[in-house]
């Protein structure tokens, strides 16, 4: 998964399960990103992102 923090406001990012389980944390964040989701077991999770205008959550989908 490919992630562009066009004007560097994501300072961190979460991934959590469906069940809200925390699965991966970082912090620090590069204007383009490729996060490694390949450990992940198929399914739905969440991820956020801590930004300067505030937490971002999206759903994605590992098949």
């Amino acid at each position: 998964m490919f992630v562009e923090n066009t004007n560097n406001t994501i300072s961190s990012y979460s991934i959590y399960d469906i069940t809200g389980k925390l699965v991966y944390e970082t912090n620090g964040f590069n204007r383009i990103i490729s996060i490694d989701i390949s450990d992940l077991k198929s399914g739905q999770y969440i991820i956020s992102f801590d930004s300067e205008i505030g937490i971002i959550k999206r759903k994605f989908i590992k098949k």
